[in-house]
């Protein structure tokens, strides 16, 4: 009898612990590695809040933009930044699709940052920075170059310059692009180069 009690509750630990192991969530280490994917000064999250001179786009629903060089399109809204992954990027300390969106037929294809910054799945590119674009109208008065990537034109972010929605911002250094709530802290940086998340506080 006591061998069959100790029996029992060995398998009520064990069904417990394989019950546990389905969590999804995908929690970046504290500092994701990229070769020169670096944040700048200017464009780092801080408790001070967005960067001074950052241009406002809150009046607009989404604010969709693409780096100097059209190679990463992203989005910042009220409510998230994201990213989609640039051709050719390293995916060095990208998790896999089982780990991000698991059972769903799709791609991990870029970053995002609300409350905190993490990877997400998709079917291909989010953002549309076309000029044409609604989600480009915020850069009719902005002043803001636009650079043509094959058939499309794409308003940019330029170098040195931050958008704002918000608590949400997005900032331009070099071939970088660096978003983040300046409420959390955590952050992302990407390049062609790689990617790296910060989890803030």
């Amino acid at each position: 009898m006591r061998e069959a009690c100790v029996v029992a509750a060995l398998m009520l630990v064990l069904a417990g612990c394989s019950a546990a192991t389905t969590n999804t969530v995908v929690d970046p280490p504290a500092e994701s590695p990229s070769p020169s994917a670096s944040p700048s000064a200017s464009a780092s999250p801080s408790a001070a809040g967005v960067p001074s001179g950052a241009l406002d786009v809150s009046a607009y629903a989404a604010a969709d933009f693409a780096s100097p060089d059209g190679s990463i399109r992203c989005s910042l809204t009220a409510y998230d930044a994201t990213c989609n992954f640039p051709k050719g990027m390293p995916r060095t300390g990208v998790p896999s699709a089982g780990k991000v969106c698991p059972r769903a037929p799709l791609k991990v294809s870029g970053v995002t940052v609300s409350g905190r910054a993490e990877f997400f799945c998709s079917r291909g590119q989010d953002a549309n920075p076309q000029q044409k674009s609604s989600a480009a109208v915020w850069a009719r008065t902005a002043s803001v170059p636009t650079v043509t990537v094959g058939s499309d034109v794409l308003v940019t972010l330029p170098d040195g310059r931050a958008l704002a929605h918000g608590k949400l911002y997005c900032a331009t250094a070099g071939a970088a692009i660096t978003c983040a709530s300046a409420d959390s802290l955590a952050s992302f940086t990407i390049s062609g180069d790689g990617v790296k998340l910060s989890r803030g506080r």
